[in-house]
């Protein structure tokens, strides 16, 4: 085996380590009994007032106006614990155009959580929609071993608190994307597959110089 070849192996070896992301939960946010609501009224809207369901049929309606319209939506994946590594959360986020824009906060409203625990996330990009659009928000969330809810089953929560304001929001499309930490390949350990390779080179070729006895 070439020097070239040693060096390709341990690279392609050191990049299958590497996971790729992947959709591990996701809701199209219809009304089919998957979240629990603690709205209790218009929970669930089709296409209306400049707004079309993202994903699924239905969207999911708020209103700051009166407490049987906002309050917390929450959802939770049965049997998708929390792990360490990457989670990047989307969900699209809909202004109806007959009514200004609900009031929330999109850092402490909304996000992923596990075991009903709301995480904190490293960054995110919530563009507010303007009248009649959908904008798409974003949470990544770094998920180490030392978190208190590894484990636990992820969800997700939304909250739109009630002020009196006649204004709404819709919600739709919620999907979860997660890469697993894996450990990276050391450069003792990639030293260790050279050496190896080199080790079993030379042996072939001293066999290979030894003349072949007769018998």
């Amino acid at each position: 085996m070439s020097k070239k070849n040693i060096f390709l192996f341990a690279i392609i070896f050191a990049f299958s380590l590497v996971a790729n992301a992947e959709i591990i939960a996701s809701s199209v946010i219809d009304d089919n009994g998957e979240w629990d609501l603690g709205v209790s009224d218009i929970q669930f809207l089709g296409a209306v007032a400049g707004l079309v369901p993202t994903a699924g049929n239905e969207l999911m309606h708020f209103n700051n106006l009166s407490p049987e319209f906002n309050g917390t939506n929450t959802i939770t994946f049965a049997g998708t614990p929390l792990e360490v590594g990457n989670y990047v959360v989307t969900i699209d986020v809909g202004d109806f155009n007959n009514r200004p824009l609900a009031s929330f906060d999109p850092a402490t409203d909304l996000g992923l959580t596990a075991g009903g625990n709301l995480l904190a996330f490293d960054s995110s990009d919530t563009p507010l929609p303007a009248s009649g659009t959908f904008e798409e928000f974003t949470y990544n969330y770094t998920i180490t071993s030392d978190n208190l809810f590894l484990g636990q089953d992820i969800g997700f929560s939304i909250t739109i608190p009630n002020n009196g304001t006649d204004a709404n929001v819709a919600f739709d499309n919620l999907n979860i994307d997660f890469v697993a930490a894996v450990p990276e390949p050391s450069i003792y350990f990639l030293l260790g597959i050279l050496g190896a390779c080199i080790f079993f080179k030379r042996k072939k070729e001293y066999h290979q110089k030894i003349p072949k006895q007769n018998v």
